[in-house]
């Protein structure tokens, strides 16, 4: 049997003091060590790591993708609106050689479509101060500032995609593009400009220096598709009512000289085209316009500042057009059109020189009226100095457009003139006795007889056709037994 012996009160605080010690130095400690040797465990060896600091772009690539993206106004007020102003009427405040486009009017360059504006955006406009940009705007801010910059023009008109008609309605229109060739030996156009008024007109340029090429009325184009630059060629519609040849127009000082484009624009029912021609500014329109029983167009050329320049108004005839006088305020021109007709052409507001050509004022408006294929003897009844003896005149080659081949009857009675004699000329003649007419065609011989084609199957020879006496026109049977000669021609 053990015991033990109570521990004296030395014994007892001593063991306290143990206990403390433990307590508060050597678990602290312990525990420090176990969780330093697990830190070391588990953490990389951050010694063998490297560091490489991210580089500009890559900033610049996540500051741009963390940013909001910029709307298309912003865009344009940032890029564009220096040159096409604010709300893009074509005024900024930036000086250029020429006016920038108005958004406003729906005037562009290469047509509305995005892929055409987003052409230009990209790629700017050679030789002038439209620039590319490319390089300075991502493609999804190119695709912004060109739905803003379409948002700005005038509403359009719904249009048969697929066709890509374009149509003029209640105001004019003005596109660009290239041009086929308008006749043999010409060759395309790949700039040209094409001005639609709502009277059904429409007249063609050429931009390079812009020269007036000719008039048509109906449709206004087609285009069939936006590839490459410009597209393929305008489909022009309507009919041609007149067209002239490609050839320089103006002299300045004397010396030749080519008219550089300033623009165009669009303002109510008037359609513009801005040129410079030395130091004259000139502001063009056109439009339909008629005259007693003449009907043609009127170009209408507004000069600012202009000294010592001259015009020529295209001809097709050697030597220019043929001056024929003057009536009232305006001077009168002609040239052979076709079937013994001509092209009339008055001119107001500018000096008369020789050989068709014209000295346009310093200040003031020329009109230049033409009427293409006319007859000579309703230019007459409408005003024009046509000389008498060019009344029963006949085009070169001895064609002459007969209307009507006006049978008499067997008693040789001259037949009742009609509404048409007001207009064309109207050649009578009387058939061999017996004989009934009924003729489906005609043509001219190389010697100038005229041949008739009938439905009885019968050609016959006309001599002396142009006779004032009917009675002197001998008929003589060429061919019978024709099925229905419907149509003639010459071999």
């Amino acid at each position: 049997m053990s015991s033990h012996a109570p521990k004296s009160p030395q014994e007892q605080i001593r063991d306290i003091g143990i206990c403390l010690f433990c307590l508060f130095i050597v678990v602290p400690i312990i525990s420090f060590v176990i969780i330093s040797l697990s830190w070391q465990w588990t953490l990389p060896d951050l010694s063998k790591e490297t560091f490489t600091p991210p580089s500009h772009e890559t900033q610049m690539q996540d500051a741009v993708s963390n940013a909001m993206p910029a709307s298309g106004h912003t865009i344009y007020l940032a890029q564009c609106a220096s040159c096409h102003g604010d709300s893009g009427d074509g005024k900024g405040t930036r000086e250029l050689d020429r006016p920038a486009r108005s958004f406003l009017a729906g005037g562009f360059s290469f047509g509305d479509t995005p892929e055409a504006i987003t052409r230009v955006v990209r790629s700017g406009i050679g030789g002038t101060p439209m620039p590319g940009f490319a390089k300075t705007l991502s493609p999804d801010e190119i695709k912004a500032v060109v739905a803003y910059v379409r948002s700005l023009g005038p509403e359009r008109v719904a249009s048969d995609v697929s066709a890509a008609i374009v149509r003029v309605v209640d105001r004019p229109v003005v596109v660009r593009g290239k041009f086929p060739e308008l006749y043999v030996g010409m060759g395309p156009i790949p700039r040209g400009l094409l001005m639609g008024n709502p009277d059904g007109m429409s007249f063609m340029y050429r931009t390079d220096d812009v020269r007036f090429l000719g008039a048509r009325q109906g449709s206004f184009a087609r285009r069939s598709d936006w590839d490459g630059r410009g597209g393929t060629a305008l489909e022009l519609q309507g009919r041609l009512i007149h067209l002239v040849p490609d050839v320089p127009v103006f002299a300045h000082g004397g010396m030749p000289s080519s008219a550089k484009l300033l623009g165009t624009n669009v303002g109510g029912q008037r359609a513009v085209v801005r040129y410079q021609v030395g130091d004259a500014d000139i502001v063009e329109s056109a439009s339909a316009t008629t005259k007693g029983n003449m009907a043609g167009y009127r170009r209408s050329l507004e000069v600012h500042n202009g000294s010592a320049v001259q015009m020529r108004m295209p001809s097709w005839r050697q030597g220019g057009l043929e001056r024929i006088g003057a009536s009232g305020a305006w001077t009168w021109w002609q040239e052979p059109a076709f079937d013994g007709r001509m092209h009339f052409v008055g001119v107001r507001g500018a000096e008369p020189l020789d050989g068709g050509v014209i000295r346009l004022p310093q200040r003031g408006t020329v009109e230049i009226v033409v009427f293409p294929d006319t007859a000579t003897d309703v230019a007459k009844q409408a005003g024009v100095p046509v000389p008498n003896s060019q009344l029963q005149a006949r085009a070169p080659g001895g064609m002459r457009l007969i209307t009507q081949l006006a049978i008499a009857a067997a008693l040789g009675a001259a037949p009742e003139v009609s509404a048409e004699d007001r207009y064309y000329t109207v050649q009578s003649y009387i058939p061999p006795e017996g004989e009934v007419l009924e003729v489906g065609g005609l043509v001219f011989l190389p010697d100038g007889t005229l041949a008739a084609s009938t439905r009885r199957g019968r050609v016959w020879l006309i001599d002396n056709h142009d006779a004032a006496d009917p009675s002197t026109s001998p008929f003589t049977m060429h061919a019978e037994g024709l099925w229905e000669g419907l149509g003639l021609n010459q071999i």
